[in-house]
């Protein structure tokens, strides 16, 4: 779909406040900011993406972790990613603590301590050039 996908995603965005009380209409929403905020990141458009995958992760009810779990990871880590690359470092850490605390097995864990050590490793050889 290439770049259609990120218009189609920003004009369902634009009517966010109308399905908000819809659980159903804010997941299936929330998958297409996910595949809007991917498309971005291959196209390193990490602010654009950044963009799509917070607005994926503020439609998720409540209780995401427990009723979309898989979905909440894969949003999560995708928006640690986006917010990384695009120096948003504090968010990052936050979003990597978040599936830190609701990570359920070392698996789902494990690529956020992989992004958490390599980013504060590139922070600290930036600091010493």
């Amino acid at each position: 779909m290439g770049d259609t996908l990120l218009v189609i995603a920003s004009q369902i965005n634009q009517g966010k406040g109308y399905i908000e009380k819809n659980n159903e209409m804010c997941i299936s929403m929330a998958m297409v900011n996910l595949a809007a905020g991917k498309k971005a990141i291959d196209s390193c458009r990490h602010k654009t993406a950044y963009s799509y995958l917070e607005t994926a992760l503020s439609l998720l009810p409540d209780n995401h972790w427990s009723s979309n779990y898989d979905l909440s990871l894969q949003l999560t880590f995708m928006a640690a990613i986006a917010a990384n690359s695009s120096f948003k470092c504090d968010e990052s850490e936050i979003l990597l603590k978040r599936i830190f605390e609701e990570g359920r097995s070392m698996k789902d864990k494990l690529p956020s301590h992989h992004l958490l050590v390599t980013s504060e490793c590139l922070g600290v050889i930036l600091t010493l050039t």
